[in-house]
């Protein structure tokens, strides 16, 4: 009997044991990988809702036409939940692409250039699906693997896009009988040295905008924006160049 009395106590714990071993096995093989998915998809959703607010920080940026700078916070990793705080990752990279966008020729001289970067977010380890954002030309689109799409509509997208290159180059401003002209260009660059960020933390999307007057061409006599030349301009000419540098930086 005191031997019966002595087992007990153990049996006892070894039951509680199995039970909750038994029980941690059902939350990390059921419900554990649906919580973490959950969140991970409320942490993409936060991902892309700051990709739209930095293009519209982008758009007002061109709007307006100001010195300034926007910042929008961009969640590198999610996934965490309050019985496993384990994160995803993820990374954030500005890259400028290779040709200019505009190019304004004076005289036959390159002179001046308007170039466009793309921003784009790529997934690590993620707990639900390896799904990227981008943003390109005014637009955001959603990339799982080599796959990329607008988050909008076709229409929408394409018309977003065609407004937003319009933008790029205003409408050329005249006087002097139309013998002064004013040329107003974009410039978006990744900056120097901030031009990618990495981790699971929350990475800072930066615009850093500054309006830059060239210049003036005096007495030009041959004018050319992306090989055209301004159909009301009269020669000779004085040419003026303002450009909206736009200067992207992930930190």
């Amino acid at each position: 009997m005191k031997n019966d009395d002595a087992i007990a106590p153990v049996v006892a714990v070894m039951m509680i044991l199995v039970v909750v071993v038994t029980l941690l096995g059902i939350w990390n093989a059921i419900y554990l990988p649906g919580f973490k998915q959950q969140a991970e998809v409320e942490h993409l959703r936060d991902v892309e809702n700051g990709m739209v607010r930095f293009s519209a920080d982008i758009d007002n940026s061109i709007f307006l036409w100001r010195n300034g700078t926007m910042s929008e916070s961009i969640p590198l990793g999610g996934g965490d939940i309050l019985l496993n705080s384990i994160r995803s990752g993820g990374g954030i990279r500005i890259n400028q692409r290779e040709s200019a966008t505009n190019v304004i020729d004076v005289d036959g001289i390159p002179s001046a250039y308007g170039f466009l970067s793309n921003i784009t977010y790529e997934p690590v380890s993620n707990f639900w699906l390896n799904q990227g954002y981008s943003w390109e030309e005014g637009t955001i689109n959603v990339s799982r693997g080599p796959v990329s799409v607008p988050i909008s509509l076709e229409n929408q997208y394409l018309e977003a896009r065609d407004a937003f290159r319009k933008n790029l180059l205003k409408q050329p401003e005249y006087s002097n009988d139309y013998h002064n002209i004013t040329i107003k260009i974009v410039n978006i660059t990744p900056h120097s040295l901030n031009s990618a960020s990495s981790g699971n933390g929350n990475s800072q999307l930066k615009l850093n905008a500054t309006v830059v007057r060239l210049p003036e061409w005096s007495g030009v006599t041959n004018l050319t924006v992306n090989g055209l030349p301004p159909s009301d301009l009269k020669y000779p000419a004085n040419v003026t160049i303002e450009r909206l540098d736009i200067i992207l930086s992930a930190e």
